[in-house]
Order: structure tokens, then sequence, then C-alpha cells
């Protein structure tokens, strides 16, 4: 005579597994961090506007990389936030008649944004 016992597809035992596996996980994400870019060119009396933007880890020392901001611009009086990861970074701006400024080791931490000013000469804290 038969066992009268039902049995459970394996599929199914495996799902049910992974969904108390998954259950039990709690996933922990960090807080973004941006890096702000400010164009107070305006503030000098004459006005500016930012056609690149870069963004390199301070370690990179062979390259800037690409180009965060075009085909866009910071015009005199705005701003744009990149996210990033935690750490330590080189900027340089570039205007669109080709002047560069630059800052180096900006630290950013988790969950923080770090603003960078641009005031026509300079990028600075």
């Amino acid at each position: 005579m038969k066992s009268s016992r039902r049995r459970v597809p394996f599929f199914a035992l495996a799902i049910g597994l992974a969904a108390i596996a998954l259950g039990s996980c709690t996933v922990i994400l960090a807080p973004p961090s941006y890096i702000q870019i400010s164009n107070t060119s305006n503030v000098t009396g004459t006005s500016y506007t930012l056609a690149h933007v870069y963004i390199t880890p301070s370690t990179n020392l062979q390259s800037w990389g690409s180009d965060l901001l075009t085909p866009y611009y910071i015009f005199a009086g705005g701003s744009t936030s990149f996210a990033v990861n935690p750490g330590t970074y080189d900027i340089e701006v570039v205007d669109t008649t080709s002047y560069s400024a630059t800052q180096y080791n900006v630290v950013v931490s988790s969950g923080t944004t770090v603003t960078s000013y641009f005031n026509g000469t300079t990028l600075a804290p």
C-alpha cells in the first residue's frame, strides 16, 4: 500500500527557502554623497559660463577622465551637483573661454555635499 504523504516539488521548496533567507537579510544603503559646483562669477562683476567639469579620484594622476557636464552648462549664479562615492577628489572646471580652475584633495564623506565655488578666477571651498 502506498503512503498518503504529499510530495512537494523541489522548485517550490527552493523558492520557500530563498524567501526565508531573503526575509532575514537587511540591506543597508549608504546615504548619497555629492560634489556641487556653484558658479558665483557674477559676484565679481563679470559673468562666466562653465562648459566642462572634471571630477576624478585624487589618486588618479594620469587623466581627468570624462567631462561630466557636456552638453550642459553652469551659467553665472547657477549650480549643479554630481553624485560620488565617499573619497578624496580633484576637480577641474573650464569656462567657455577655455579658462580652467582646479581644486585638489576635496574630501567627501558619506552622506554629505561638498560645494566648490567658481568666482571667475579660482575654484575654492
